[in-house]
């Protein structure tokens, strides 16, 4: 149940966005002290040796893949457009030797924003090439020269009808991984998958392209990647469509409770009894989202198992209980931390500490639900069932993050329509067994991607890929720190400190 503990000198903040960040504001501090230059190669060198400096020795290796970045990015483009239209061996060279100079006159990426929004100018994976990234927009820039100035009049129409149903194809991909992740929250149907993936496409569709992407979650946090929240690409006609009564009551109540609870924070400042209180709201607060999701449950297995009127009102039955007794053991938790704190608060005397609580997770799926839920799913006698049941979500869940996973490398490389396959395949070959971003909601899609990056054997990856797609691949990859033996994947931070996660397997 702890958290964490510390004892801060000044108050506490929020942890900082990696290096990639610390360089954007570098790049930015020195292109305003310097945009009066006359001689704009001396500002570029200028700004490489500052950047240089900024980072530290072990991160050498990174700023390289960023400042190449641009170039990788492009000549895959070159070649998607030089196979695409099957452009002549002349125009073949014409349009590699038009991405090599428009590479050279685009800004590093590391110092393409200005003002605060950095994340939008980031050169990081998912960032880059997704909408207003500085690689789609140097991409559509170049594409646009190329279909003026090298494409005749049949090759663009080929080219604008491919470039079309490559953005139908993402937009696809993410409604269907958008659809699975509110799957994964309310207990949906693969049939009521399949039609909220259609209505949220739709929903893309009325948004604009600012927000076909994949980064949306339940409670939406920013501090890598810039989510939002999950439920505005569920409209209210899609969820009178869609939801059932069930569903549609607990995601009311997730609605209601929000974040609030997501970061339980007390510190030496409350006394004992306010620490107390606290939980005793919290509970309260918990108690009608917990409960409208086992009933939730409930409806679950009545729709997918065909449950009898009469096992369906035991599941809701014990819904109760299972709220009744998972709180209890929540707040003695609590409790049991709270009485830790209090025994250890003299070894605080004169400083200031926090301490957090957990919010209970009873609905995701490696998490355990109550054993009164448990008992009364065994005396139905639906526990195979059940354990059938969770098996086929999380295949669904996996094949959902290995389409979406492709729909990103495809920003990235560039990939022919028949390369997706393989490139699904070998995807899904490398993602866990069970998914470790319940928890890491913050850079889930980050971590997505990392996995066909940074595990995908080179050989299969060699013969999937051409020359140039497989150069921009290996680039991209080597702006993460891995440490493959270990399957730990390092950033590094502004505050010159280092954050680490695994790939499960």
């Amino acid at each position: 149940m702890l958290v964490c503990i510390w004892i801060p000198a000044t108050p506490c903040r929020a942890q900082q966005p990696p290096l990639l960040e610390q360089l954007t504001q570098t790049f930015n501090q020195l292109l305003e002290r310097i945009e009066a230059t006359v001689e704009p190669h001396i500002m570029v060198e200028d700004v490489v040796e500052a950047a240089v400096a900024v980072e530290d020795p072990g991160q050498k290796q990174a700023l390289a893949a960023i400042s190449q970045r641009n170039q990788r990015h492009l000549r895959a483009v070159a070649i998607w457009l030089a196979t695409t239209g099957s452009f002549s061996t002349q125009q073949h060279q014409k349009v590699l030797e038009l991405a090599d100079q428009m590479a050279q006159q685009a800004p590093d990426p590391a110092a393409a924003g200005r003002g605060n929004n950095q994340q939008q100018n980031s050169p990081a994976p998912v960032l880059y090439a997704g909408p207003g990234g500085p690689g789609r927009k140097l991409s559509r820039k170049f594409i646009t020269s190329v279909l003026e100035t090298i494409a005749d009049t049949a090759q663009q129409e080929v080219l604008r009808a491919a470039l079309q149903e490559r953005d139908v194809f993402h937009r696809r991909a993410f409604a269907a991984y958008i659809a699975e992740l509110a799957g994964r929250r309310l207990y949906l149907t693969s049939t009521q998958c399949e039609q909220l993936t259609d209505l949220i496409d739709q929903r893309l569709v009325e948004l604009g392209e600012k927000s076909q992407h994949p980064l949306y979650a339940a409670n939406p946090q920013a501090y890598f990647l810039p989510y939002e929240s999950l439920w505005t690409c569920i409209s209210d006609q899609a969820r009178k469509q869609v939801l059932n009564e069930a569903q549609s009551a607990f995601l009311k109540e997730s609605q209601n409770l929000g974040d609030s609870l997501d970061q339980m924070h007390l510190s030496s400042s409350q006394s004992p009894e306010e620490w107390l209180q606290f939980v005793t709201d919290s509970s309260q607060k918990l108690q009608p989202w917990m409960l409208t999701g086992y009933l939730n449950r409930a409806q679950f297995y009545q729709d997918s198992l065909q449950l009898t009127d009469e096992q369906t009102a035991q599941l809701k039955l014990a819904a109760l209980g299972a709220t009744s007794h998972s709180l209890r053991e929540w707040r003695d938790q609590c409790y049991n931390t709270i009485d830790q704190m209090e025994n250890h608060r003299q070894q605080f005397a004169g400083g200031n500490f926090s301490f957090g609580l957990s919010r209970p997770d009873f609905n995701g799926e490696q998490s355990n639900p109550s054993t009164i839920w448990q008992n009364a799913v065994e005396k139905l006698q639906i526990t195979q069932q059940a354990t059938d049941l969770k098996q086929q979500r999380v295949q669904r869940r996996k094949q959902s993050d290995a389409h979406c996973a492709l729909a990103l490398l495809d920003q990235e490389f560039w990939l022919q329509p028949d390369q997706r396959e393989a490139v699904q395949q070998l995807t899904a070959q490398v993602l866990p067994k069970q998914e470790p971003w319940e928890h890491y909601e913050y850079f889930r899609d980050l971590m997505l991607i990392c996995y066909p990056l940074l595990l995908a054997e080179e050989e299969p990856v060699k013969k999937i890929l051409n020359g140039e797609q497989f150069e921009a691949w290996q680039g991209t990859a080597k702006m993460f720190q891995f440490d493959k033996s270990n399957r730990l994947v390092q950033l590094n931070l502004q505050n010159q400190g280092q954050w680490s996660f695994q790939l499960n397997q």
